[in-house]
């Protein structure tokens, strides 16, 4: 009997161990990456996917109507891709800012090539060209060395506000050339002093033709590349497509070239340029990038071309919709103007140093950044090995997408998110509550806009100087009536205000005296 009991023990030992086993081999099976599913999403149709449900020119909206469904972070397809929507700050800083070594590289859009794209820091894949890129940019914009700049900036945000006394009415045209030649005096060393400067039409022509590719047309245009290759009637689909192609590869080399010898030609002649181009050039290391003399050059060509591209468009494009929030929310405009007449005073410009003490010009551009959304997707990510997130598999090669618009929408984190509250960035004593410039205007991780802490001190310099020395209120029609302005913003990868009239006043006499 006791040879019996043993071996039912044992017998019973063995089972119970083998159960362990087989129940910890169904657990690691179910808690395997491929196993997991997706993040929820809608369902699509055959071969095309979700293609038909998202919006084509402001698919931003598509994204966050799909979070009030399906949560923070939503899956979906086009044409056999899987995009990654993310809708929310605190999935955007786990994913891309905590896992960054692995969501930093960019999808290949072949397509860049044939509009001459493709040596776009942004555009680069995460590798050694695109480091060496960011290298150069990092060394002359980090926050330590925008100090250096403040006397450029200075200078141009006082044409600025000539060129605002002399014809208010074409306050758009001016915010695009004090961007400009902000970006062509940091990154060339060159002076621009006219709209239509040789150097600089080329780019802004680069940069409205970019602006139109968004992640979802680049998709199908992917699909159907002969849409570019071969010539196509004008009246055919696609034709338009074929025809900014065409133009954008001509303009390439020029907007690379021809700046870039400008500086070369100085160094040559002996005649200073105190520039980044420059800076790069005079560096004794010229194989600071692991590259060959003619290869290091390319890359201070391409990324000096890269900082312009990024710069020019979203510079303007904050200074326009400051201006649209001051016509809609007077009140906002009463108050930071009371404030500079405090701290300023009418007898003297603001400078940078008075930054510190009017901290609600800093709220107001971060809401301005915030209420526009003026990248409301940034540059769509890529991940470059499988990855789980809350129960949820994120496969490799999966686009990523940053729903920026989204994410400055979030009722939870931004109250009453449609109403320009400048408040909302302050604390009780009226100070800016964290140094930090949010994702949601500069993107995150390792891909963070290089280029924002220039991009934040210009826009707040000018928005000082526009703010004590003019009123912006509604225009006056023909038949004396005042016209009503409207929160509404272009489509594209990056968006700016429609176009809309403004009435510019001085606030006081002795404005000229104080600008020449």
């Amino acid at each position: 009997m006791d040879h019996l009991d043993s071996a039912l023990y044992a017998i019973a030992v063995v089972g119970v161990f083998l159960t362990i086993c087989f129940i910890g081999l169904v657990v690691k099976k179910k808690l395997t990456p491929h196993q997991l599913p997706l993040p929820p999403g809608p369902k699509g149709l055959p071969f095309i996917g979700n293609a038909l449900q998202i919006n084509k020119t402001e698919p931003w909206l598509t994204y966050k109507e799909w979070t009030q469904t399906y949560g923070e972070i939503v899956s979906c397809k086009l044409l056999g891709q899987t995009y990654i929507i993310i809708n929310s700050e605190r999935v955007a800083k786990a994913l891309l800012d905590q896992r960054s070594s692995i969501y930093s590289d960019r999808p290949v859009i072949k397509t860049s090539e044939a509009f001459g794209l493709e040596f776009n820091t942004g555009h680069q894949a995460y590798g050694d060209t695109w480091k060496a890129h960011r290298k150069i940019v990092q060394q002359c914009f980090n926050s330590s060395i925008i100090p250096k700049y403040h006397a450029a900036v200075t200078e141009k945000a006082r044409a600025l506000m000539l060129n605002l006394l002399h014809s208010p009415e074409r306050f758009e045209s001016h915010m695009g050339m004090f961007s400009a030649s902000i970006i062509m005096a940091i990154t060339y060393g060159y002076n621009v002093i006219e709209k239509d400067d040789p150097f600089v039409g080329p780019i802004e022509e680069m940069v409205k033709i970019a602006i139109n590719m968004t992640p979802e047309r680049a998709v199908l245009l992917e699909l159907f590349p002969h849409i570019l290759k071969f010539p196509i009637p004008s009246w055919f689909p696609g034709a338009w497509l074929q025809r900014l192609a065409r133009r954008s590869k001509e303009l390439s080399p020029k907007i690379r070239d021809i700046p870039f010898q400008f500086v070369k030609e100085c160094l040559a002649k002996g005649i200073e340029n105190d520039s980044m181009v420059a800076q790069c050039l005079n560096d004794e290391d010229k194989n600071a990038a692991g590259q060959d003399r003619v290869s290091y050059e390319q890359i201070i060509k391409d990324a000096a071309t890269s900082c312009f591209l990024a710069g020019t468009d979203t510079t303007q494009a904050t200074l326009n919709t400051l201006i649209l929030a001051m016509i809609m929310y007077p009140e906002v405009q009463d108050r930071a103007q009371a404030l500079l007449d405090k701290v300023v005073g009418r007898d003297r410009l603001p400078t940078l140093n008075d930054r510190a003490s009017l901290q609600y010009i800093d709220a107001m551009l971060r809401e301005a950044l915030r209420w526009g959304s003026l990248v409301p997707m940034c540059v769509p990510h890529r991940v470059t090995q499988d990855d789980v997130f809350e129960r949820s598999l994120i496969p490799k090669g999966a686009v990523i997408i940053p729903n920026l618009w989204g994410m400055a929408r979030d009722e939870e984190v931004y109250p009453g998110p449609t109403t320009f509250n400048p408040d909302r960035y302050l604390d009780a004593n009226g100070n800016i509550i964290t140094d930090e410039l949010s994702g949601v205007y500069f993107g995150y991780g390792r891909r963070v806009c290089p280029g924002r802490y220039l991009a934040h001190t210009s826009t707040w310099l000018a928005g000082a100087n526009m703010l004590l020395l003019f009123r912006f209120s509604k225009a006056i029609g023909p038949a004396g009536y005042e016209i009503d302005v409207f929160h509404k913003f272009t489509g594209g990868v990056a968006c700016r205000p429609v176009s809309f009239p403004c009435r510019i006043t001085p606030r006081f006499e002795g404005i000229k005296d104080l600008l020449e």
